[in-house]
């Protein structure tokens, strides 16, 4: 009888440290999720706005070019 019992709690141990295993893992995909927004969020206003650069054209004095996303 001490055998199956044992048994049982060694059972018992095993599913309670799966339920921990897989409650950090759902807590790591959450956060992931949240960065994959936050990247997502940040990708998407870069995009709406205008690329600008500017280059110098000479030593005797810098001229600024502003490129946008239609060349204007």
């Amino acid at each position: 009888m001490t055998t199956n019992k044992n048994a049982i709690i060694n059972h018992s141990r095993e599913i309670n440290t799966l339920y921990k295993i897989v409650d950090k893992l759902e807590q790591r995909i959450a956060t992931l999720e949240k960065v994959l927004q936050s990247h997502a969020k940040c990708i998407g206003e870069l995009r709406e706005e205008d690329i600008k650069t500017w280059t110098t054209k000479n030593t005797s004095g810098d001229t600024t070019i502003w490129v946008g996303k239609n060349g204007s």
